[in-house]
């Protein structure tokens, strides 16, 4: 077991997402992973399949949202169901300073839509995302006409996101 966890969210059923860190299998080294913590199981990791990353959101289904690195500086936005762990990490063009796609999910709805952000075509251009479970489709939300990080923080129960983005520089 790790020495640290933090939660960034709890449904009705009192089910909590967040990130702890375990101690490698076989090391001493330790590696950020998603937990959901119920009042009957406790808490439970998710190890390798959402390594150096973290549950970020949780629905009243105990779907979760988050990221997962698929390699340094490199996250993949993720989504956890009852079938496991899945990266659907959408791209806009963009690269981190590694030229590896970013993406982060922020939020998950009930009907288990997912918020966030992807890196557009610069390292200065996030574009926020919906991403529909029923298509898989990603609907690019743009950046409101503005250069820089926007990014959506939540979604709810209609589709609605809300989010944020910088004033322009003057």
């Amino acid at each position: 077991r790790g020495t640290f966890s933090r939660a960034f969210a709890i449904n009705n059923k009192r089910e909590v997402a967040g990130q702890a860190d375990e101690i490698g299998v076989g090391s001493s080294s330790t590696v950020e992973a998603g937990f959901i913590w119920t009042p009957a199981t406790r808490i439970r990791s998710f190890g390798p399949s959402s390594s150096k990353g973290f549950f970020t959101d949780i629905n009243q289904r105990g779907d979760v949202s988050g990221f997962t690195r698929v390699s340094p500086n490199s996250p993949r936005v993720l989504r956890r169901t009852a079938d496991g762990v899945t990266s659907i990490g959408p791209t806009f063009g963009g690269r981190s300073s590694l030229g590896q796609p970013v993406s982060v999910g922020y939020a998950i709805n009930d009907n288990g839509f997912v918020v966030g952000d992807s890196l557009g075509s610069n390292q200065f251009d996030d574009r926020g995302f919906l991403w529909k479970p029923d298509t898989g489709e990603f609907v690019d939300l743009g950046t409101l006409g503005r250069t820089g990080f926007i990014n959506v923080f939540g979604v709810n129960n209609q589709n609605q996101v809300v989010g944020g983005a910088p004033d322009p520089v003057l």
